[in-house]
C-alpha cells in the first residue's frame, strides 16, 4: 500500500529532522507532501494497464475528498 509506506517514511523523516536539526514542518505541510507523493506514485505506475490497479486514482480522490 503506497499510502502507508509514504506516510511512515515522512513521519520518520520529520522525526529525525526535529531530533537533529531545528527545522520543523507543520502537520499541514506533512499532509501536503504525503498527498503529493502518493499521487505521483499512483500516476507514475501504469495503473490503467493493470487490472488490479484500475480505479486506484479514482479511489484515492474519493477517500481523499471525504477525509479532508
Amino acid at each position: 500500500m503506497p499510502f502507508l509506506q509514504v506516510t511512515i517514511y515522512f513521519i520518520f523523516r520529520e522525526r529525525n529532522e526535529r531530533k537533529h536539526n531545528t527545522r520543523n514542518k507543520s502537520v499541514d505541510q506533512l499532509a501536503k507532501m504525503i498527498d503529493k507523493t502518493v499521487k505521483t506514485r499512483i500516476t507514475s505506475t501504469k495503473y490503467t494497464l493493470n487490472p488490479r490497479l484500475q480505479g486506484l486514482m479514482i479511489r484515492w480522490f474519493e477517500v481523499h475528498v471525504i477525509a479532508v
